[in-house]
């Protein structure tokens, strides 16, 4: 980040292209990813009144 705000013209190219790289990964890892394979698996979420029933009768 430092060599993006300075400007600098040997390294703000390649500070850019680094840093939008991680950006870009990070987005698609932790939202694209979930997403893409909620949707192939075809995954419903869980109601939270059914997740209560079953901790209960898991520990009973």
């Amino acid at each position: 980040m430092p060599l993006i705000l300075s400007k600098n013209v040997l390294f703000y190219g390649q500070a850019s292209t680094i840093a939008f790289g991680l950006a870009m990964g990070t987005i698609l890892t932790l939202g694209f990813v979930p997403v893409v394979y909620t949707f192939f698996f075809k995954i419903k979420p869980v109601k939270a009144d059914k997740q209560q029933t079953q901790r209960e009768s898991e520990q009973a």
